[in-house]
């Protein structure tokens, strides 16, 4: 779901050129040119300045005639666990969460209960310990094997903040957040892939229920992503359980989260994610992916694969 037919146009174009030039893209299709902290954090400054300041919970806007989340609550087979705080008929937890204050001085509810205010990330670059790839099986195939190292760099933007996730030059993601009340919506999404020099660039567009940023179990939510009228990315997000991770000596409470995404248009096939996101303000702690789809081209059916697991490393951004 996140390749472009005109990219494949453009390989298949490349092919038919022939030539040392086109040898030598055709054995560079998978090049990785990774993107180091130092880096980041200069594309970040360049962003913003010492007079910006990250969207507080006033920023947030008002719940959407299209859902809130205690309406996209449905009942667990499970059930949530005895020690979560009871909730009252619209969702609201029934006692007063008491928040704790981590060793990055941000202010967090108990890993067993709901926190009074949500708010945004804030502003800054994070490190991910990482691992996986993607591939696709065009022409002589190519492949990104990921670095061991990544960055996720927030910025103000629109309503809220611009998530931008950096594998390397030929690979990244961007995500655009809102704060909806207690929880987080998601209004866009960009998806980059290139592979044989040619670049791969889905813009998505985002609408439906937003995500919790606590919930008990079993709570579930739904999202569409779409790309023009291309393609179609159906997402069903359900709420595991609530927890704890351990990052750089500190416990972090977090939301343990599972979506099941389906992809239809010119690209079709299917997606899963399991992730652990800061019950305050979404951040990914944990995520683990993985996503197969194919496509028609006119080079014939294309598959791509992608599979990858990160996990924070700095709790608090270097800026």
């Amino acid at each position: 779901m996140r390749r472009r037919t005109t990219a494949l146009l453009g390989v298949a174009v490349l092919l038919a050129s022939g030539g040392a030039y086109a040898t030598h893209r055709l054995a560079t299709g998978g090049k990785v040119t990774e993107v180091g902290l130092a880096e980041a954090i200069e594309r970040y400054h360049e962003q913003t300045d010492s007079t910006t300041l990250a969207p507080s919970s006033s920023s947030s806007t008002s719940s959407s005639t299209s859902s809130s989340t205690s309406s996209s609550t449905s009942s667990s087979t499970t059930g949530a666990p005895t020690d979560l705080p009871t909730t009252t008929d619209d969702g609201d937890a029934a006692t007063d969460a008491p928040a704790t204050t981590t060793a990055d001085g941000t202010t967090t509810a108990d890993s067993t209960t709901a926190p009074a205010v949500g708010s945004l990330v804030a502003a800054g670059v994070y490190q991910y310990a990482t691992s996986g790839f993607d591939h696709v099986d065009a022409l002589t195939g190519a492949r990104h094997d990921y670095p061991a190292l990544t960055t996720i760099t927030v910025v103000p933007y629109g309503c809220g903040v611009r998530l931008r996730w950096d594998v390397a030059v030929e690979r990244w993601d961007s995500w655009d957040w809102c704060l909806d009340g207690d929880a987080v919506r998601q209004t866009g999404w960009v998806g980059y892939h290139e592979f044989f020099g040619t670049a791969g660039r889905n813009d998505y567009t985002c609408d439906g229920d937003p995500r919790p940023l606590d919930a008990p179990a079993g709570t579930t939510w739904a999202m569409t992503c779409r790309m023009a009228d291309r393609t179609t990315s159906e997402f069903t997000g359900t709420v595991i359980e609530r927890t704890t991770l351990t990052v750089a000596g500190t416990a972090i409470p977090v939301l343990h989260l599972r979506y099941d995404v389906d992809v239809v248009g010119e690209s079709t096939g299917h997606q899963s994610v399991e992730g652990w996101y800061r019950t305050t303000d979404g951040l990914p702690v944990r995520e683990q992916l993985t996503i197969s789809t194919k496509q028609d081209t006119v080079v014939g059916t294309t598959n791509f694969d992608e599979t990858y697991t990160i996990e924070l490393l700095t709790p608090t951004p270097a800026s």
